[in-house]
């Protein structure tokens, strides 16, 4: 069992999956087993077998409290209907109302059944729970950004950085920062803009290939985030928005090719 889970905490998921699959051949009711592959399985984008195991766990020992965080990671990934999310959540509390993935869970839980009080109690109640989390202020962050609080979802994106000093943190402490202050952001796309404008011209009378970079970098880079912004839509069901968005880059891109081509770049 030490070595599955060594392996899962590894994220060495293919191995772990094996070994946890051996273990249940030995025990069909080890739970924690169950549980372990179900994370493997969830971990691999496996969703069904993940939530096969997962069920079989919590029928072996239903009072345990990792299977239903598990659970809940898995309909989370589903888009399973937000009352059965709340459901779950809410299992997960009453087996183990002070730890702090059930708390931020439910917080999460709370939200999307539109009890926003609530959701910012739980996940306030997670962070004094495990105060070295940076999760809960992550999600505290999402939360105060859609109620359009944008200082204190700066505050909880400074001290998610705080804690976890990772790439998607840093991500969201930067994009916080730019909804904070509006004026910034407006300045940083004008000078993108104007900047490639420049680069354009540049780029159709240079030799100098270097130069004529810049003519890909650019447009690029402002698609691939006009195409996550148009995928983001389309996850929260605005479709119109979202193909909208999706058709203008994929078109631009089109475009963007003949112009290459025909300036033989």
């Amino acid at each position: 069992m030490q070595e599955a889970q060594r392996a899962l905490d590894d994220k060495k998921y293919k191995h772990a999956i094996r070994l946890f699959s051996n273990l249940l051949i030995e025990d069909t009711k080890n739970s924690a087993a169950y549980c372990g592959l179900a994370k493997a399985y969830y971990k691999t984008n496996q969703l069904s077998e993940a939530e096969s195991n997962v069920s079989k766990a919590i029928e072996i020992e239903s009072s345990s409290l990792k299977p239903y965080l598990v659970l809940y990671c898995i309909k989370h990934k589903q888009r399973s209907d937000k009352n059965v999310l709340y459901q779950i959540a809410q299992k997960a509390y009453e087996i183990a109302p002070n730890d702090p993935m059930a708390l931020n869970n439910l917080g999460l839980a709370n939200f999307a059944i539109g009890d926003k009080d609530e959701a910012i109690r739980f996940l306030e109640l997670s962070i004094q729970s495990d105060p070295k989390s940076s999760v809960p202020h992550k999600n505290l962050c999402f939360i105060y950004t859609q109620l359009k609080m944008m200082d204190l979802a700066f505050q909880e994106a400074r001290e998610a950085y705080r804690l976890d000093r990772s790439i998607q943190s840093g991500y969201i402490l930067f994009f916080r920062l730019l909804n904070k202050n509006r004026i910034i952001a407006k300045i940083l796309m004008n000078f993108l803009v104007i900047f490639f404008v420049i680069a354009f011209f540049v780029s159709l009378f240079s030799v100098f290939i270097w130069e004529r970079l810049w003519l890909v970098v650019f447009p690029v880079v402002y698609l691939l985030l006009l195409l996550r912004n148009g995928i983001n839509f389309l996850r929260q069901k605005l479709y119109f928005k979202g193909i909208v968005r999706i058709t203008i880059v994929l078109a631009s891109f089109v475009i963007f090719a003949f112009e290459i081509k025909r300036l033989d770049f």
